[in-house]
């Protein structure tokens, strides 16, 4: 059978060398189980709650085509950590033949009664995404009520790492970062100050 493997991982945070761990579950499990794979697909630092993936879309599009017989991944959540994009895209690829396995959750679309786990996989997969969306927004308000840089690139600033004032080393023995507080690019101040003047002055947004 011909099968088409997705890896995904979320944040910029992670290891992209997350996405090269997937991929040989997968090939492993292809091995003992007389798959071979035809295409591989992958994102990287983007949330399974969203469709607007390039990865995933290239994917289906394979499957719209039926270039392949199984989608395998190494978890199902890889695919979706959204529940009604998941059970839209599992409907079309059941009316075209399309089988969806998860190495390591037991997701086999194959299996007679496959629905009831899938349910309560799509349903713990969202709530996580809610969870960690929960905690990471918890995290910045923190940092910013702390005076540090909240995240993300603006002009006319640059993040400058705070280091622990305690001393503490990370696990690779360099001084721990803490959070990162902005500060002022010179080069560009002027035209930031500009902008403002204009506004001010009555010239608009555009």
């Amino acid at each position: 059978m011909r099968c088409a493997t997705y890896a995904r991982f979320s944040s910029d945070q992670q290891r992209a060398t997350s996405i090269d761990d997937q991929f040989r579950n997968c090939e492993q499990y292809a091995a003992r189980n007389g798959l071979t794979i035809t295409a591989r697909y992958k994102d990287e630092a983007i949330s399974g709650g969203i469709a607007d993936r390039p990865g995933y879309q290239a994917l289906l599009k394979t499957t719209e085509a039926k270039q392949v017989d199984v989608i395998l991944c190494d978890e199902i959540s890889r695919l979706w950590r959204d529940q009604a994009e998941q059970w839209r895209t599992v409907k079309r690829l059941e009316f075209w033949g399309i089988h969806i396995i998860g190495v390591n959750d037991g997701i086999d679309t194959r299996r007679s009664g496959y629905q009831l786990l899938l349910a309560v996989r799509g349903a713990i997969n969202e709530e996580a995404r809610r969870e960690i969306a929960h905690r990471t927004h918890r995290g910045l308000t923190g940092q910013v009520l702390k005076g540090m840089n909240g995240g993300g690139h603006t002009y006319g600033y640059r993040s400058v790492p705070v280091y622990d004032p305690g001393g503490a080393t990370d696990q690779y023995g360099q001084p721990k970062i803490i959070g990162a507080r902005r500060e002022i690019v010179p080069a560009e101040e002027g035209i930031i100050k500009r902008i403002f003047r204009e506004f001010a002055s009555g010239a608009s947004t555009r």
